[in-house]
């Protein structure tokens, strides 16, 4: 696992391929990028106290937890952290403070993240 800062304005990883010894970067979000799933205007936050947890998979595939900025997209300080995943295909929500959480009873909603 791997715990990256986000500071100010992207979150790049590093992904070291076994077979070959390359290391590969990519950027995965960007701050004030508009954030898979959330509503039209809703983006990542960043700044120099904003921190992304994320996590590599062998692969490659990344796995994050991040905030949103309040304000846009109708974001509030009760919703506004998410889980964030590639899994097989590209970043997508999987689960996003202040929402339902799926087969709980009425009011059971997603509070926290760590990976």
């Amino acid at each position: 696992m791997i715990r990256a800062l986000h500071i100010a304005a992207v979150l790049v990883l590093a992904v070291a391929t076994v077979a070959n010894a390359q290391t590969r970067f990519r950027t995965v979000i960007t701050s004030g990028q508009q954030a898979p799933g959330a509503p039209t205007g809703a983006v990542f936050e960043g700044g120099f106290f904003h921190y992304v947890e994320a996590a590599i998979s062998p692969n490659g595939r990344v796995a994050l937890v991040a905030n949103l900025a309040i304000g846009p997209g109708g974001v509030t300080d009760s919703d506004n952290e998410g889980l964030w995943s590639e899994g097989d295909g590209p970043l997508s929500l999987v689960a996003r403070e202040g929402t339902q959480a799926p087969g709980t009873p009425d009011g059971a909603y997603f509070d926290t993240f760590r990976i």
